[in-house]
């Protein structure tokens, strides 16, 4: 290998290095947040968001698929 390669190769570990030591310290201070990594749907303030129709905590009402079942029929949608 030439020089120039090793000296490529070398900086790339370190650059790697970097990044993993920041994404460290993010994931930390994401955690003191509140932010636990899950897909979880979370309010700025930490607490997890729930869905009004169902209480699951994976969607909100907006998505929810038990929406058409809560609504009545005569009720007219435009």
């Amino acid at each position: 290998m030439s020089e120039a390669i090793q000296q490529a190769d070398e900086l790339r570990g370190k650059a790697i290095s970097l990044l993993l030591t920041e994404r460290t310290a993010i994931d930390e201070r994401l955690r003191l947040f509140g932010y636990d990594g899950t897909n979880s749907i979370t309010h700025s303030a930490g607490r997890k968001k729930a869905c009004s129709i169902c209480n699951s905590e994976t969607h909100t009402a907006r998505r929810c698929d038990k929406k058409g079942a809560n609504e009545s029929p005569l009720t007219p949608t435009a």
